[in-house]
């Protein structure tokens, strides 16, 4: 079995970045974020969200409308825990179907799992070893600006999430992203020499 390497971080910490540099000496990205939006594309998805939450969530093309499910379940632990039991179980088995498609393909060194809440699921059971991308609240923030989220829409999103500080501790490995490219790319490096060595 190929290494498999989870990534986790604050929101805007660059998780997506750090993966950018791990793909680029072999590393194929599961990203658990797109995995998640194409739940929300599946019939049976779709069918237990209809069930559950009625066509209020739903747009004119009867697609899932992620905003107005998102204002449903992010401040309500129930709500959020019931979307959970439905996307879930697609994420676990879209990564699951990834990692054994590319098993065999050559130019597969290693895995790199990108998912914010690795650790609050049993996905970080899958991995070698867990990285931490670091960056301050400041720099975070200036990042997410660009989406339009203030800092409290930032609190708000991270609430949801284990704190950083115990997320840090869980991990065997730290990354800064800070803006300091050169670091940063030293210590992927690094980490691909020690986990994925052929």
């Amino acid at each position: 079995m190929k290494p498999i390497l989870g990534i986790v971080g604050g929101i805007g910490s660059g998780k997506s970045y750090v993966a950018s540099l791990f793909a680029k000496l072999g590393g194929y990205v599961i990203d658990a974020d797109r995995l998640g939006h194409l739940a929300l594309l599946n019939t049976e998805v779709k069918k237990q969200i209809k069930e559950q939450w009625g066509d209020a969530v739903f747009n004119d093309k009867a697609e899932v409308d992620r905003k107005k499910l998102a204002s449903i379940v992010f401040d309500d632990s129930r709500e959020k825990a019931r979307l959970e039991s439905m996307v879930f179980p697609f994420i676990s088995q879209g990564m699951l179907d990834a990692i054994h498609q590319h098993q065999s393909d050559g130019r597969v060194k290693f895995f790199i799992l990108d998912a914010a809440i690795l650790l609050e699921t049993g996905w970080k059971e899958h991995c070698d070893a867990i990285i931490f991308v670091e960056a301050s609240e400041g720099t975070r923030l200036k990042r997410v600006a660009g989406r339009g989220w203030t800092m409290e829409e930032l609190r708000r999103r991270e609430a949801s999430q284990w704190p950083l500080e115990r997320k840090k501790a869980a991990c065997q490995h730290v990354i800064p992203n800070e803006g300091d490219e050169v670091l940063t790319e030293t210590l992927v490096k690094g980490l691909v020499n020690q986990y994925a060595r052929q």
